[in-house]
């Protein structure tokens, strides 16, 4: 069981896609689920904090081939964020220093490669 987690993860692509400009303070993004499961938790918590804040999805579940759009209160300071999903099939990941003043789009994906724009 362990390596088929371990495959997953290493078979789990997140990409992102590049805005063209970037305003501080504002880390809103568009999240795509192409991971072939369903989210059922979502955390996005700064990357110095010791916590994870809470599941942003709510009783909501982001399902394969959905979005949605994350908003962050324009007085927010923090650049850096980490994201940490859990799977329907009860698998987490987590995605560390992601720099939400430069993207605002994220894809999850399960292809193999790891790929950032």
């Amino acid at each position: 069981m362990f390596n088929s987690i371990k495959l997953f993860l290493l078979a789990l692509i997140f990409s992102v896609a590049v805005s063209g400009t970037a305003s501080a303070g504002h880390q809103d993004f568009t999240l795509i689920n192409q991971t072939g499961r369903d989210i059922i938790n979502l955390y996005v918590t700064p990357s110095k904090s010791y916590y994870w804040n809470d599941d942003i999805l709510g009783i909501d579940v982001l399902q394969n081939g959905e979005s949605t759009h994350i908003v962050f209160d324009r007085s927010e300071p923090d650049r850096y964020w980490d994201m940490m999903a859990t799977f329907s099939d009860g698998n987490d990941y987590i995605w560390q220093a992601i720099d939400l003043f430069s993207v605002s789009e994220i894809t999850l994906r399960f292809d193999g490669a790891a790929v950032q724009r």
